[in-house]
């Protein structure tokens, strides 16, 4: 099995044909929305997290 870096165009384009389905979704239920929104806010704050912990320990490792 070989690995391969995705292209960015490839991911922003994935990243932006999923957020437009989640929340289409989200329109048609409400228990999805209440779900995707408690995630959205969650995320917020776990990324800032993630900048001065897990990310800041993986580029000094490199």
């Amino acid at each position: 099995m070989t690995l391969a870096v995705v292209p960015d165009e490839v991911m922003k384009e994935l990243a932006k044909v999923s957020k437009l389905v989640i929340k289409e979704q989200s329109e048609q239920d409400e228990t999805m929305k209440k779900v995707y929104d408690a995630y959205m806010e969650y995320r917020v704050g776990v990324r800032k997290y993630h900048l001065i912990s897990e990310d800041a320990y993986s580029r000094l490792r490199q």
